[in-house]
């Protein structure tokens, strides 16, 4: 008979693994998860199965009542949510404390309320066991054994928490046991291993994760833009949080470089009120997600352009556009979403008729200053989009006032078919945007929030006026309408105003009176955003993409918003922190060490080698766990991948060091026989790893092996044991086995070949 599954954390790494199990098998599932790391597992869940085949609870394991009311149906809960860092637990006890312990208290608790007696799986940890310096050791050839605990660390070991999560992972499973004592529920302990989240960097798209970075992609130095060469991780290394006053936070190692206000230093010696260089705006910058929403079909495209011109040189261009870039997805339409948003504000979509030639001229065109204009072709580059070279022209505007401006203008174009196709098929307006109508393209309406944010950057950017340096009044932005549209205009402007809503910003409109302007009477209409100094975080979450100027005015409002002066005082405020660009001097509010962890080094094309992590201006060596997929987790994967990809891995101690490896299939077999074998397995604790017929020490084995399958010898670098490292785990797992009958199935040799075949087989993940 079928079973209705609650899993909490069903949006993470095993619990997405879980829940797919569950749902081929056609299982009934509830996921009930905060989604404050990703929905990416969701909606891969939705692609493989259906919007409908689960049913998601959003919630969180702290909300009590809510998660009683989730799992009042569940026969089986598998209670895998929770605060999953070693390092995040030592900076926020209290938050680990509320995550673990309460959460899983609030979990049991909803199980005995329901009065179903459902069986509860409980993922613990490893690391309950601690160090275990008390366990003697010996050394073979290739690597270091237990001496003693011959099938490994067993269940009886005693408990030694080494960190806040040890002891809040600890007291879950202390509950989840005694809950079987005293109240007779089926509970069932698993203690296996966690995962932990990286160090955040800023992208035109949002916040990503170190690891989540690939070569070619965009990141921010500070400044501007600059492409990622490689990522790469360099090994476990003691690391340090330095938290400023305005709230941002970076987690790196001491010897890692930071920008002074007179150049780059390593933090070893920093303090307390020492000056580091951050981008204010950052701090409201959304977590990037990947976008799987998918624009303008490329058969409809090239349809399109053969109909328009039988040349073939087109043909061909737009071939080459259409397999680069179509469908639009992921980060390629973010960039476009943007492109378009400029547009729409200050860009011009013309067909003109040419008298020396039958053809017409399909004609691109962006307005703006010349900084401006540079920024917007290295993103139309970044697309593989060529544009010419600045343009500048003398020009002479009549106001509808009657009064006349004179000047230089700037702009880049581009005549050419296929590009002008492009964006005419993505709804940007052709012909004078005053007198023809139209309304925001149905992918921007019905996108994605990032999609959504995309558009308006590149639309604020062009359209939206500075922040006041001295006051609260928020900027506004115009547009002009003939009167014979101004019913279009004004649904326009309403689109416009719920677009703007969708980001916690209400807004005003009001409407000039006709005015004869040109050839024809038109209508001004202006939009300004309310809300006060409450509003600017908001705008400060959307910004202003390719307008430096706006945004360094931003970036100073928000700045000092965080500070106790009043608006008198705005200039003088801003000028003692102020720094080059948009970045401000911020000072030191706390040094945290945090213990070691994995560091990585990214590379960039700017050749200050300078990016923003966590919204601080620094330069190599990042923190940040890596996730690796569904394939595997922690350290093999992380020198497969490093062996294919040709990065550097540094080897600490002799390379002897033993760990047991179990594969994700494995754990959701033992998941699966728990349910099947509760009325043994209630009450109980067991150990789930690789166990010691799957263990492999980290280099004098498993470097042979890996140079074998990439077919050439590996060069490592070498480094001295580090404190804490340990020689030896690896789990027994007999109780498993003699109890529920289970063991991993999947042996190292193959788990490893596998992988090693996986990553080269997607290198464009890594």
């Amino acid at each position: 008979m079928k079973k209705h599954y609650l899993v909490t954390g069903g949006a993470g790494f095993i619990g997405s693994n879980y829940v797919h199990r569950l749902l081929r098998r056609g299982e009934r599932v509830t996921i009930y998860d905060n989604l404050s790391r990703t929905k990416r597992n969701i909606e891969w869940l939705q692609a493989e199965f259906g919007e409908k085949a689960f049913d998601l609870a959003v919630g969180d394991v702290r909300d009590a009542s809510r998660i009683t009311e989730a799992a009042s149906g569940a026969d089986v809960i598998a209670h895998l949510a929770g605060q999953v860092a070693v390092t995040t637990s030592v900076v926020n006890p209290r938050d680990d404390f509320e995550s673990n312990a309460l959460g899983t208290f609030n979990v049991l608790e909803a199980a005995r309320a329901s009065g179903r007696n459902p069986i509860v799986i409980y993922a613990s940890t490893n690391k309950v066991y601690g160090g275990m310096e008390e366990v003697a050791l010996f050394e073979e050839p290739t690597r270091w054994r237990y001496k003693d605990l011959v099938n490994g660390c067993p269940e009886t070991q005693p408990l030694d928490f080494h960190s806040p999560y040890g002891v809040s992972k600890g007291c879950g499973d202390q509950y989840a046991r005694d809950y079987y004592r005293i109240y007779g529920l089926n509970t069932v302990v698993m203690r296996q291993s966690c995962i932990a989240a990286s160090q955040d960097i800023v992208t035109p798209f949002g916040k990503k994760r170190i690891s989540e970075l690939k070569q070619g992609e965009l990141v921010h130095n500070g400044w501007e833009w600059t492409r990622v060469k490689r990522v790469w991780s360099t090994g476990v290394k003691h690391v340090r949080r330095i938290t400023t006053m305005q709230g941002m936070s970076v987690t790196l190692t001491e010897d890692h470089r930071v920008v002074r206000p007179h150049g780059l230093f390593s933090n070893r010696d920093f303090t307390y009120g020492d000056f580091l260089a951050i981008l204010p705006e950052t701090k409201y910058t959304p977590a990037w997600e990947p976008v799987f929403d998918c624009v303008l079909d490329p058969a409809s495209y090239m349809e399109q352009v053969h109909e328009r011109t039988a040349d073939k040189r087109c043909w061909n261009e737009a071939e080459k556009i259409a397999a680069a870039l179509l469908p639009l997805t992921g980060d390629k339409l973010l960039a476009m979403a943007e492109i378009v948003g400029w547009l729409f504000g200050d860009g011009h979509l013309g067909i003109h008729r040419r008298q020396s030639r039958e053809a017409p001229a399909y004609n691109v065109q962006f307005f703006g200053s010349e900084i401006e204009l540079t920024k917007i072709a290295k993103r139309m580059e970044w697309l593989g989009l060529p544009v010419s070279g600045i343009i500048r022209s003398q020009s002479t505007s009549e106001l509808p006032n009657g009064h006349v401006v004179e000047g230089v203008s700037a702009r880049i174009q581009q005549q050419s078919i296929p590009i002008f196709t492009l964006f005419e098929l993505l709804g940007v307006p052709v012909g004078d945007k005053v007198r023809v109508g139209y309304s925001l393209p149905e992918w921007i309406l019905t996108g994605r929030e990032l999609v959504k944010r995309a558009f308006l950057r590149g639309f604020f950017g062009a359209e939206l006026g500075k922040v006041q340096a001295d006051s609260y009044l928020a900027p506004s932005f115009a547009q002009s309408k003939d009167i014979k549209l101004i019913e279009n205009g004004r649904a326009w402007i309403e689109q416009l105003r719920g677009l703007i809503s969708e980001f916690g910003i209400e807004t005003s409109f009001f409407e000039s009176k006709p005015e004869v302007y040109k050839k024809g009477e038109t209508v001004q209409m202006t939009v300004r955003l309310l809300g006060g100094k409450l509003m600017f975080p908001q705008l400060a979450g959307i910004g202003y993409a390719f307008s430096p100027e706006r945004s360094i005015r931003l970036n100073e409002l928000l700045y000092w918003l965080n500070t106790n002066t009043t608006p008198d005082f705005f200039k003088e405020t801003v000028a003692l922190r102020k720094a080059d660009g948009s970045l401000v001097w911020d000072s030191i509010k706390s040094i945290e060490t945090l213990g070691e962890e994995q560091v990585y080094d990214m590379e960039v094309e700017d050749n200050t080698h300078l990016f923003l992590a966590g919204g601080i201006q620094v330069s190599n060596c990042i923190y940040g766990p890596r996730q690796f997929g569904i394939e595997d987790q922690g350290w093999v994967a992380w020198f497969i991948i490093a062996a294919v990809m040709g990065r550097d891995i540094t080897i600490y101690g002799d390379g002897k060091q033993v760990r047991d490896i179990l594969h994700v299939d494995d754990l959701l077999d033992a998941y699966d026989l728990v349910v099947e074998n509760i009325d043994v397995a209630k009450g109980q604790v067991y150990n789930l790893g690789g166990g010691p017929a799957n263990v492999m020490s980290i280099w004098a084995e498993f470097g042979p092996r890996l140079e074998k399958l990439l077919g050439e010898e590996i060069e490592v670098a070498r480094g001295d044991w580090r404190p804490g490292d340990q020689k030896v785990f690896y789990a027994d797992i007999s109780k498993a086995k003699r109890e529920l009958g289970w063991e991993p199935k999947i042996g190292v040799a193959e788990g490893v070949d596998r992988l090693f075949a996986w990553v080269k087989a997607n290198k464009n993940l890594f």
